[in-house]
């Protein structure tokens, strides 16, 4: 009897259970993992590939933009243009690069705006109000990430 009403359960669990929908595409799996991205070019090919081993094909990089955007742009224009000379790219677009090669989508975020884009009554530069983090102008922000604000 109890076998039956075990049987029974189980059957009616199976039943409840939501199918897997085959309209759904896979889980994405990624890492952060800033380490890596700060490696040198040779360490991080081994790294990519050991983060690839883990089954994740996401990796989320985080750059300075203070570290790109040293100088300010003269107008919202000129910071659209990603091929501006005051931006620099070239350890970014290494890292971006080895990513790619190691067949992982970079995710890349930005931290620390540039002192010229942050917002008007700074407090000095504390715990509470670390460099780059005052009120960053959205404008700014927008015009060099590539987007219209």
């Amino acid at each position: 009897m109890r076998r039956a009403a075990l049987a029974t359960g189980l059957a009616l669990a199976a039943l409840a259970a939501p199918a897997a929908r085959a309209d759904l595409p896979p889980l994405v799996t990624g890492v952060t993992d800033n380490d890596t991205a700060e490696r040198s070019p040779e360490g991080r090919p081994l790294a990519y590939e050991r983060i690839r081993a883990a089954r994740a094909s996401v990796i989320r990089v985080f750059r300075e933009w203070s570290a790109i955007e040293r100088v300010k742009p003269p107008d919202l224009a000129t910071a659209r243009n990603p091929d501006w000379s005051g931006y620099d790219w070239g350890e970014t677009d290494a890292i971006l690069r080895d990513a790619a090669a190691a067949r992982l989508r970079p995710l890349l975020s930005f931290l620390s705006a540039p002192a010229w884009a942050e917002g008007p009554g700074r407090p000095p530069v504390s715990d509470d109000a670390p460099a780059g983090t005052w009120r960053p102008s959205p404008a700014a922000y927008a015009a060099f990430a590539g987007r219209q604000a």
